[in-house]
């Protein structure tokens, strides 16, 4: 999965059902810290695995979860 994929991706189930991993980054980057955490099904685990690796939503979830 390439990182645009992992972009747009868009949670099957939970809080953010139907919203991509952008869109959640944006409004709670808490979540997406979150979800790293949790055991999921192979599809959304490579998607935010793949979207974590990236620098800028690194930096992103550094300034919400370091607040």
């Amino acid at each position: 999965m390439t990182f645009m994929e992992a972009c747009d991706f868009m949670m099957p189930f939970g809080k953010h059902m139907g919203k991509t991993l952008w869109a959640i980054l944006e409004k709670d980057p808490k979540y997406i810290d979150w979800m790293a955490g949790c055991a999921w099904h192979n599809d959304v685990l490579e998607a935010v695995t793949t979207f974590l690796k990236h620098p800028d939503v690194q930096r992103k979830l550094d300034a919400a979860v370091f607040e």
